[in-house]
């Protein structure tokens, strides 16, 4: 049994365990017996060379620049989420703001044109 690698751009590689079958599916490599994976395999590039007639990975390393990017654009997105939360907490004080003005605004019209407002 062979383990394989999808080679794709980052961050999107998946393994395959103890896959049994070859020819192996195009765009996949072998990880060769014994070869350690690192912690953060997306964030990672692979190169590989034919061995025994086999797409073969013969190294993978890791991209602490695309990790970093990664976790910037995390940390962007939290903090966008946070403050749309804030920002929706507000909303029903604002609502109210509103309509107490648009009350406020029917009652000086009505004032105005000598009316009433029931």
């Amino acid at each position: 049994m062979m383990n394989i690698i999808e080679l794709t751009t980052q961050p999107e590689h998946r393994v395959i365990y103890g896959i049994c079958t070859t020819p192996i599916p195009d765009g996949w490599a072998v990880i060769p017996e014994g070869m350690t994976l690192p912690g953060v395999l997306a964030y990672a590039d692979i190169t590989t060379e034919e061995r025994d007639g086999l797409p073969t990975v013969t190294a993978i390393t890791p991209r602490p620049d695309l990790v970093a990017q990664a976790e910037a654009a995390a940390a962007a997105a939290q903090e966008e989420a946070k403050k749309q939360a804030e920002q929706m907490a507000q909303l029903p004080d604002r609502v109210a703001a509103l309509e107490t003005a648009n009350n406020d605004i029917i009652l000086m019209m009505a004032d105005l044109i000598g009316g009433t407002t029931e």
